[in-house]
């Protein structure tokens, strides 16, 4: 796109807005479009993308075929606007562009936007593309289409065409005619047509007639296309209750070669509940496992078939399998929102029943279950109070951390209610986060377990762990712990800390201030004082913020993240945004002044500061607004941190890296130094770009018009 109008609010490669979803079934493209299609509208980035649907078990896969970096249309206009598409009766795309200048949502909006008068630009305007293979002839069937007035014959003949329009349109009209007269005509295509569509319209024409009888849709269930046997089941389906005798047919599919079949079948029995239906069911799940899809099919059986299937996983149960710890956790959940106590407390007692020294892979998964549906339907913890014991143990002493995090997850649910029981397990918790012998995951989870007790005599301890010497999983947990206090305690300590805080824990710290509008306020406030930088904030966070429902708090944020700043920077070389620049020269006094220590698309320069490959999108103004005033908006990961050592060493740099023991400083270059956590004294981040300052003295309005033009290429 050239000159493209505002703000995109996702990186590039990203939908922004997909619409007008379509899967092309006009028959008359050429490969790779001909077939298995499907095309997506994205009107911010002025693109309709295309992609091919390959089989993949109950569902597909999609990937661009043939033409791996281009999209189906993609156009220089900053206006074009594509929303919506349909499949015409010609076989071409339409294509409806709706034609603005300005697309954003009003909750996105800049100042800038609203004020400029452009939002109403191109509301009396829009276009209709139609898409063709280049032989093709022009839309005459424009000219005369009378479908309504073909004989009914006719019509039937019509469900075998190529295009879906015409073939969808004849059904109609069938249906809305009450056809009676062409029934015995349709049954015959139903099981004789060659055209596959023939046989399924046919079908569907049938029922729609209510005269689809039980034999055919035996017959049916045995045709050789897979996609008629899968829609031959779902007309099974509506008619159980009438002809059971349908139902052995249907039990006959459960090793039908086709996944898709397997899964309709697994689907329709849900609606039975029989030895023989629950038999076939559980023959075609475990069969099918590891497909997500069937997975969901089980579960839309009735309630009261949902422990039964979970004894059946547990028996069969492969711990080298994923996808059974999926489904038992599935089931598990369902248990526990149930609030059936007959069936939840054999459950736990089975959970909790395994030694610490063994790991049968079900466990995990079966209390995280358990915890997820009793916490949508919570039980009297006073009803479970004599099954405390036995996950608090797992939660110390278990050697799978799965299982002792799903045991801690249980606990938050249910409570524990003995307070001598409590006590001893808070001080056993105290002790192994005080201990450093024990791994950073153990002491980690010890700081999550002082949330089961009142916090307030641990918050001491819990800021003594939010320090730069700590490893970051134990910082993180103490920084989520010290949240759960629902005064300003965490925000207080966060802020002041905040130029100690590396990017890894100030991600975590930003959002302990999005949990309550009194913790937003205040956070808004910090940034608008300067002593949090608007880029610490990402984009998702923005999102929350501006969504917050308070009214006062959602319109500050949108005001502080849509103001536009650019302007205040040198106002005298706003000049420069008026001339025509060439990208020739730009690239030039890019290689000259940038390349040292950034890159374009991974190339051009030395990998120090942020690529510059990504601000094609951006405007202008707001470019050389960065490049003259780099302190402006600094990139999160770009802050430069100084660190002391505990030998009185000083060092500077970017952290490129964190691991549990150790970060690693990044300076111009490429030149790195990996400090051991233990080492440092303090750190401290000292909020100035890398980037100097000064370049208005150094190029001149003509060379960062070349510059702008070069940067903002999109390619």
């Amino acid at each position: 796109t050239q000159n493209p109008e505002r703000q995109l609010l996702t990186n590039v490669g990203i939908f922004t807005s997909a619409c007008g979803n379509v899967a092309y079934n006009g028959g008359a493209f050429l490969k790779p479009f001909n077939k298995d299609s499907y095309f997506v509208c994205e009107p911010v980035s002025n693109i309709v993308h295309a992609d091919h649907l390959q089989e993949k078990g109950a569902s597909f896969t999609a990937f661009r075929e043939g033409r791996p970096k281009k999209e189906f249309l993609a156009s220089t206009d900053a206006w074009f606007r594509p929303v919506n598409m349909y499949v015409g009766p010609d076989g071409a795309l339409y294509i409806v562009d709706y034609y603005r200048q300005i697309i954003e949502h009003p909750e996105w909006m800049s100042e800038e936007a609203i004020k400029s008068g452009d939002l109403y630009n191109g509301s009396d305007r829009g276009r209709i593309f139609r898409i063709t293979r280049k032989d093709a002839v022009p839309a005459t069937w424009m000219k005369g289409l009378q479908l309504g007035e073909a004989k009914d014959e006719a019509l039937v003949e019509t469900l075998s065409h190529e295009n879906g329009w015409w073939r969808i349109n004849a059904q109609r009209l069938l249906v809305d005619r009450n056809s009676k007269q062409v029934v015995p005509l349709l049954i015959q295509r139903a099981t004789k047509d060659p055209s596959p569509m023939g046989r399924l319209h046919s079908l569907w024409t049938l029922e729609g007639l209510g005269k689809l009888t039980p034999g055919l849709i035996e017959q049916s269930l045995s045709d050789s296309e897979a996609g008629i046997r899968e829609n031959a089941i779902k007309l099974a389906e509506l008619h159980l209750g009438t002809a059971p005798e349908l139902v052995k047919a249907l039990l006959l599919l459960h090793a039908d070669p086709d996944a898709k079949v397997r899964f309709q079948l697994l689907c329709t029995l849900g609606f039975l509940d029989t030895p023989e239906s629950a038999a076939v069911r559980n023959k075609v799940l475990l069969d099918d496992l590891d497909d997500n899809w069937v997975q969901i099919a089980a579960l839309s059986a009735a309630a009261s078939q949902t422990f039964s299937l979970l004894k059946v996983v547990l028996s069969n149960y492969q711990h080298d399998l994923p996808a059974y710890a999926s489904l038992a956790q599935r089931l598990a959940s369902m248990i526990g929102a149930s609030g059936n106590l007959a069936n939840i407390r054999p459950l736990i007692e089975q959970a909790a029943s395994i030694g610490s020294k063994e790991n049968n892979g079900w466990q995990a998964p079966l209390l995280e279950g358990l915890a997820e549906g009793m916490e949508r339907n919570p039980v009297p913890n006073s009803i479970l109070k004599n099954e405390r014991s036995a996950p608090i143990n797992m939660c110390f002493e278990h050697s799978s951390a799965p299982v002792r995090n799903g045991s801690f997850h249980l606990l938050t649910v249910t409570g524990i209610e003995d307070q001598s029981q409590l006590k001893k397990a808070i001080e056993k918790a105290v002790s192994i986060v005080k201990d450093s012998s024990h791994s950073d995951e153990k002491r980690a989870e010890a700081v999550r377990f002082l949330a089961l007790d009142n916090l307030a005599p641990h918050v001491l301890l819990l800021k003594k762990l939010i320090v730069p010497q700590e490893q970051p999983s134990v910082q993180l947990a103490a920084l989520k712990t010290l949240s759960r206090i629902p005064d300003h305690t965490v925000t207080n300590y966060v802020l002041e800390q905040w130029p100690g805080l590396t990017p890894e824990i100030r991600e975590a710290a930003i959002n302990t201030f999005l949990v309550s509008p009194d913790r937003v306020s205040v956070l808004l406030d910090v940034i608008d004082s300067g002593k949090v930088q608007k880029s610490s904030v990402s984009f998702y966070q923005r999102v929350r913020l501006m969504t917050v429902s308070d009214e006062r708090l959602r319109s500050h944020a949108r005001a502080m993240f849509a103001q536009n700043e650019e302007e205040k920077v040198n106002k005298e070389y706003q000049q420069a945004l008026k001339l025509k620049g060439e990208p020739k020269k730009g690239k030039t006094i890019y290689q000259q002044n940038c390349a040292i220590c950034h890159q374009v698309r991974g190339t051009l320069g030395v990998s120090f500061g942020p690529d510059l490959g990504t601000v094609h999108n951006w405007q202008p103004e707001g470019i050389m607004a960065n490049i003259l005033a780099p302190n402006l908006s600094i990139a999160a990961g770009y802050e430069l941190w100084a660190v002391e050592l505990n030998n009185g060493e000083s060092v500077q740099g970017i952290i490129s890296s964190e691991t549990p023991g150790a970060i690693t400083l990044k300076n111009a270059g490429a030149l790195e130094r990996t400090i051991n956590r233990q080492d440092i004294k303090s750190l401290k981040t000292l909020n100035i770009s890398v980037m100097p300052a000064g370049w208005e003295k150094s190029i001149s309005h003509q060379q960062m018009a070349d510059l702008l033009v070069f940067l903002r290429q999109n390619n």
